[in-house]
Parts: C-alpha cells; sequence; structure tokens
C-alpha cells in the first residue's frame, strides 16, 4: 500500500475524495467529481502527515484549481495553481472536512499601485476641495 492509499485511508472518504490526489491532473479530477463544484478548491498530494488532538495535519504538494463559470452543463475552464508545499488541516471527527476556505469564493483585491505621504494631514491647505 502506498503513503498515499495510506493517507486517503486516514482520512474520511469524503474529505480525502475531495481534497487528495498525487497529481495535477488528479487534482483536476477529484474537482470535477464534486457535487458541488466550488471556484476554488485545494488538493494536496499527502507525502506527511500527523495527528494531533482534533485534526490531522498533512503535508505536501498542494494545487489550487479554479474552476470557471458552467456554460451547457459543462464547466468553461479549468485552471490549476501550483502552491508548492503546504501544511493542511483536515477535522478527524464528522466528515473530515479541510479546515480553511478551500470551499469559499476568493475576492478579487487589487494591488495598490500608488501611495501619497503627507507630512502635515491635518493642515488643510494639503487637502483638494471636494
Amino acid at each position: 500500500m502506498s503513503f498515499f492509499q495510506k493517507m486517503a485511508s486516514k482520512i474520511l472518504p469524503p474529505a480525502a475524495a475531495k481534497h487528495l490526489a498525487e497529481t495535477a491532473t488528479a487534482a483536476v479530477q477529484a474537482t470535477l467529481a464534486r457535487k458541488n463544484i466550488p471556484h476554488t478548491n485545494t488538493v494536496i498530494n499527502p507525502t506527511t502527515h500527523y495527528t494531533s488532538g482534533q485534526h490531522h495535519h498533512v503535508g505536501g504538494q498542494a494545487w489550487n484549481v479554479i474552476s470557471g463559470p458552467e456554460k451547457g452543463g459543462q464547466r468553461a475552464f479549468m485552471m490549476v495553481q501550483n502552491l508548492g508545499y503546504q501544511l493542511n488541516k483536515f477535522l478527524t471527527g464528522g466528515v473530515g472536512h479541510r479546515v480553511g476556505n478551500s470551499n469559499a469564493l476568493v475576492p478579487y483585491q487589487p494591488k495598490s499601485t500608488a501611495l501619497t505621504v503627507r507630512n502635515d494631514s491635518n493642515a488643510p491647505g494639503k487637502f483638494p476641495k471636494l
């Protein structure tokens, strides 16, 4: 039995099927197999594991699988973002979900391109009239 199979057997099947895969291609297939496909799904290839309290801590190569909108019953696109080595937490009880926001929408936050520094910020002449 490979290490991947041992890890998948320790984490409850619903979470393992959604969040564990050995390759980027398998990560996309695991995401597409979900009943409700989230915008971003984090999938990990487990290479390390330890249990602490109510959590499994699983480390390994991780990918974010990002899915586009659905058109005609199929996804418009699927994109894989390589995250490098990550450490993820899974609950040991219940349905064993991954702890974190892998099922939440990722809000777009534009990077700031300019910064204004004012020395006398309370001086009325430093601000333009509205």
